[in-house]
């Protein structure tokens, strides 16, 4: 399909750079392989699949990223969003990690479905899209600079035209957790995905297009764009004050982490409540076309960053920082170093927990202390740079903590750090971080139920399933969760976007599809589902005190056994968790795994 012709939802194809070459190529992606996993994460996984060696180290030259849009992107509210996959460095596992913001409908506009790096540059470099014109220019003028600084430096270039992601100084010095930023504002924020770029030299993507994305019935799209809007017109959500008002509900709820997880409430949470946070709030920021404007920027001693629940709650109360300020304070030094603000609170509460314990003996930080916000703030610099037991903690808190000696004390599944929201404090999720394929995700369904883990959670696994796969479609798409739609919508803006029919149910058989691809990759990379698709030893620790007190994720461990072994079976897996040679063929993998020919990896029968 030709770039000026990008209709029907695709643009068709995807860029191929080759750093090491210096040299781009433009690939047509095989129509199959759009309509049967969409675009986004879908087409990540498939490229990831094919292009990236067996056993390939995540640093290497020929591991790809990828950066990708779906079908809907450009086109409806909520679609300005962009996904990157690659093979993470923290985990050594697939990663899919999501970013809000216009840079996916700049890519759209510029004649792409996705972009894939591969190699190395000699020198730093950044990558410009323009309406289909590919060019690599020097980066040594930005290399070092944070993620405010080198963002505004490449956007200030172009004359304000370009949505650019950069990456900051944890990702030059290759931190195993370093984000892509977008926009200032929004982070691809799981499993390293910045940390792969910097091994590249590739300070930073600018995107942008002329084209518009051109949609098979512009009429029925209007239709859905207007019904969208009207639906939230009125309501309360993530509009009133984005996610920050989730710390005192998971408080309440027992579901706060605290203090490395040790207990599921915090006795300083009134003071984030988000009538208190609001003082701070400058400004009201919207995504592509969207009608939410969730994005809540906050400043905070003359310094600005976008506030969100997961980073309140693992730099606030997970650090036990009494104050919101010094909770912003430490949100706004991450945003700039370009540290995940998840997996880096994972790490500092296990480093104050080990120094609590006598356990860390840096000479720089062994009197760290829960609440110690100026030595957060140390250790956060420590950590992009590399300086110290900042090198230690840079690889991340699963190898972190065997190095010292206690692996108990690292809250992970598959390497990737829990996210805030604690499972006791919920039946069946400690279900979904197990079997998440990224490791333990927050964004991979939660069970319908929403009582605690006081019973058995077998009859929550089949709603944690349809909920998983709800996301996948949705992270392939690709469009906002918060826009609160489900298949049913899904399938009409597709059908309104590409002119191809789909159920509600085939929508979610592509997110099942997807799913069972991202488990091949990872059983390909050494998964073994026995040692991994567990919980770590601190979620079997009954929770001291709080709403949640005295529960562990599940009431036994034959419990979760149990449910686990549905879940496979539901999944169409064996009861080692392997997709079986059935499943593969009712969801059509193998075709298009093999779609387009070689020059990747391809999927034979499973023996």
């Amino acid at each position: 399909m030709a770039a000026d012709d990008a209709a029907r939802g695709w643009a068709g194809r995807y860029l191929r750079v080759d750093l090491t070459r210096g040299e781009h190529e433009v690939v047509p992606i095989p129509q199959e392989v759009l309509t049967s996993l969409l675009g986004g994460k879908g087409l990540g996984a498939y490229l990831l699949y094919r292009e990236a060696p067996r056993g390939v180290d995540p640093f290497a030259p020929e591991n790809p990223v990828v950066v990708a849009a779906g079908p809907l992107s450009g086109i409806f509210p909520g679609c300005g969003r962009f996904v990157v996959v690659t093979k993470s460095p923290l985990t050594g596992y697939f990663i899919d990690s999501h970013a809000s913001g216009f840079l996916g409908a700049e890519l759209k506009f510029a004649g792409f479905d996705a972009i894939m790096v591969v190699g190395r540059a000699e020198r730093p470099v950044y990558l410009l899209v323009e309406s289909g014109e590919v060019e690599l220019r020097d980066a040594d003028w930005i290399w070092g600079l944070d993620v405010y600084q080198a963002h505004d430096a490449v956007f200030e270039a172009h004359y304000g035209g370009p949505s650019v992601a950069v990456v900051g100084p944890a990702a030059e010095n290759l931190v195993r957790y370093s984000v892509v930023h977008a926009e200032r504002l929004h982070a691809a924020g799981r499993g390293g995905t910045g940390a792969v770029m910097g091994s590249k030299r590739l300070k930073a993507i600018a995107v942008m297009g002329s084209w518009s994305a051109r949609p098979a019935d512009r009429e029925r799209v209007l239709e859905i764009y207007r019904e969208i809007w009207r639906r939230t017109e009125g309501r309360r959500g993530p509009q009133n004050d984005g996610t920050t008002s989730a710390l005192v509900a998971a408080n309440e709820l027992g579901m706060l982490p605290t203090r490395n997880f040790q207990t599921t409430s915090f006795e300083h949470a009134e003071n984030y409540d988000p009538a208190a946070l609001r003082r701070y709030r400058v400004r009201d920021l919207a995504c592509f076309a969207c009608p939410r404007a969730c994005v809540k920027y906050h400043r905070v001693d003359g310094s600005y960053s976008v506030i969100q629940y997961e980073g309140m709650a693992m730099l606030g109360s997970n650090l036990g920082l009494e104050r919101p300020e010094d909770m912003m304070r430490l949100y706004e030094r991450c945003n700039r170093l370009g540290l995940d603000v998840i997996s880096a609170g994972s790490a500092m509460a296990l480093a104050a927990e080990c120094a609590e314990r006598g356990v860390l003996r840096d000479e720089e930080f062994r009197d760290l202390r829960f609440g110690d916000v100026e030595g957060f703030l140390r250790l956060a610099d420590a950590i992009a740079h590399r300086r110290g037991v900042g090198d230690l903690l840079a690889e991340g808190a699963a190898r972190a903590a065997r190095k010292l000696g206690v692996p108990e004390l690292a809250v992970h599944v598959k390497g990737l750090d829990m996210p805030a929201w604690d499972p006791r404090g919920r039946i069946g999720l400690g279900l979904s971080y197990a079997t998440a394929d990224v490791g333990a995700s927050h964004l991979r369904g939660w069970p319908d139920a929403r009582e605690k883990p006081d019973r058995s959670a077998l009859d929550t696994v089949g709603s944690m399933i349809r909920n998983r796969d709800r996301k996948a479609a949705a992270d392939s798409l690709v469009i906002c969760s918060f826009l609160d739609l489900d298949e049913r919508d899904y399938a009409k803006m597709l059908a309104a976007a590409t002119g191809i029919g789909y159920t509600p149910e085939e929508v979610l058989k592509v997110g099942w599809r997807i799913e069972t691809l991202a488990r091949l990759y990872n059983l390909r990379e050494g998964l073994d589902p026995g040692t991994e698709d567990v919980l770590p030893p601190r979620m079997w620790e009954p929770v001291p005190s709080g709403p949640s007190r005295g529960r562990r994720a599940f009431i036994s461990e034959d419990d979760f056994r149990a449910s686990l072994l549905r879940f496979y079976r539901l999944r169409g897996w064996d009861p080692s968790g392997r997709p079986t040679a059935r499943v593969l063929r009712d969801l059509g993998l193998l075709e298009i795994l093999n779609a387009g020919g070689s020059p990747g990896a391809q999927l034979g029968p499973p023996r």
